[in-house]
Formats: structure tokens, sequence, C-alpha cells
């Protein structure tokens, strides 16, 4: 999904939102009925109508006070091709929902080959010792019952553990909780995603202003940046226009609020001002027009 010339609508953060709606339908629903019917509502649901809507979506908590706030001005989208097209490319989805609900995410297995690592560093030959499926049997049962499966084998062994070991048993359990409590939290969530948003902004900014420096085959492509010079400083355009300053004249200073950057963009408001008077008006029934002179 990309945002294209005939939808001015569909920006980074409509599509993010999509995104989002999209993977949180996905990973709640393991029924593929259900499943179908959600992906199906999210077009209307970016539109304003909550008709078919389940428990997800928070306009049926408190309709009265509801605004979408992840969409671009806090608006509903419109325009009846965008819906469509939207329609469309959701239903594609919906129809092997059958195949999405055995979507499955391998950060747990990215975990454990982790833990596995600290007790089976590849750095170290241990494949060739009788240790190695001690080691890995170590992994799995601090996978499994935490650090605390040291004392279990004490006592499975007949063995005092003693008062160090549960002392150090106790403080990883409890770290290992509080951490695992602390990553489930709304505002650790919504946190994440901030830090993750600036970073991929501040990506942006930088290969605006500098190139792309890390990236597949980086060094293969052609730069037209110049690495051995510093380029001058550029001087600002110089307008011919003839201001005329006298009693008679007068200035006035004008803004536009579009409901985005593309040539097909709707005017929400527009607003004036000058020396002793005011003028705004809200109208979204005009588009952005662009002309020369």
């Amino acid at each position: 999904m990309k945002k294209d010339k005939k939808y001015s609508l569909l920006g980074a953060k409509t599509i993010k939102h999509l995104t989002k709606l999209f993977a949180y339908v996905v990973k709640s629903n393991k029924d593929p009925v259900k499943l179908k019917n959600n992906l199906q509502s999210i077009p209307c649901h970016v539109f304003g109508d909550h008709s078919k809507c389940d428990e997800w979506c928070k306009y049926k908590e408190n309709p009265e006070v509801y605004r979408p706030k992840n969409l671009p001005y806090s608006r509903y989208l419109t325009g009846d091709q965008l819906l469509q097209d939207l329609i469309l490319l959701f239903g594609t989805f919906a129809k092997v929902g059958e195949k999405l609900i055995q979507i499955g995410s391998t950060q747990n297995n990215e975990s454990f080959n982790r833990t596995v690592a600290t007790k089976n560093p590849k750095t170290h030959f241990y494949s060739g010792s009788e240790s190695t499926a001690f080691r890995v049997a170590s992994a799995v049962a601090q996978r499994n019952d935490g650090v605390g499966f040291i004392s279990k084998v004490y006592d499975h062994l007949h063995l005092s553990p003693g008062d160090n070991t549960s002392r150090y048993n106790g403080k990883e359990n409890r770290k290992r909780e509080y951490q695992r409590q602390q990553k489930q939290a709304i505002e650790y969530i919504k946190r994440r995603r901030e830090l993750k948003s600036s970073k991929t902004q501040q990506e942006s900014t930088s290969e605006i202003k500098e190139g792309a420096t890390y990236q597949p085959a980086v060094d293969l492509e052609p730069s037209q940046c110049s690495t051995d010079e510093i380029p001058s400083q550029l001087q600002p355009p110089t307008s011919s226009a003839h201001i005329v300053n006298n009693a008679q004249s007068d200035f006035l200073f004008f803004d536009l609020e579009t409901t985005g950057l593309g040539t097909q963009s709707k005017i929400v408001e527009f607003a004036c001002i000058n020396k002793n008077n005011i003028f705004h008006r809200y109208d979204d029934s005009l588009l952005v027009m662009y002309w020369s002179i």
C-alpha cells in the first residue's frame, strides 16, 4: 500500500493506521469467519461507518466523544473511489482468512535461541563435549520454569541450593515478572511506538539531507553528492514583482488549511487578515488549484 496522486488522504499517517488495524485484527482473531468479517469492516470503519465493527472498535465504547485521532486532522476519510479500492484490498485478504489465522511470530524462537546462546555460546566449541546436551537442557528448563529451575534441580538431587542461590533465583524471577508486566502495559507500548516513529522520521530527514548511508548495495548506487569540496551557499531567489508601498495600499495575509498536499486536496479553512479586518471561513467543498504567473 502506498500513496497515490489520486488519493490525497492516503498519506503516511493513514497507511500506518490501516496497517495497525490489519495487524490487530489478524492477531486477535483465530476464527476464520470472525477474521473475515473484521477485515471487511476496516474500510467502513475509517470512513465513519461502524455498523459492522466488532468489540475492537473504540466507537462502540463511547460514540458521542469518539474521534478518529489516528487519521489526518482527526477526520474520517472521504471519497467513493478510495472506499471501493480499500474494500477490494481488504476483501482480498478476507478470502484467505484460513491462511492468515495460521500466521505466527518468530519472536519466541529468537528469544529461546538467545537463551541457548548464553548457555552454549557459538564462540566456544562445546559440540564435541558431553556438556552440550546439559547446556541446551538448562536453556529449556530456564525457558519453561525461569531461573528457579536451579533450585528444583538441587531438590531433585537431594542437595541444598544454599542461601545465595535461593536469593539470586528469587531476584531474577521477580525481575523477569516485572519486565513481563511492564512490556504488556499500554504506556510502554505507546512509548515504544513513539520512539520507533521518531527514529523513522529522523532517518528519513537524514536521507533527504545526506542521502542514503545504509541500505543493500548502497555503495553501488551512483551518487550525485560531491565529497571533495563543500558547495557554496545557495542564494535565495529574488522576486520580480513590484511592491508599491504608499498610504493607499495595504498588505493582505492569507492562509489555507487543506486535507493534504496533493493537487486534489480540499480546502477546509480559508483565513485572511490585514491591518484592521479578519476573515475566516470553513468549507470542505473547495479544491486546491495551482496556477503559474
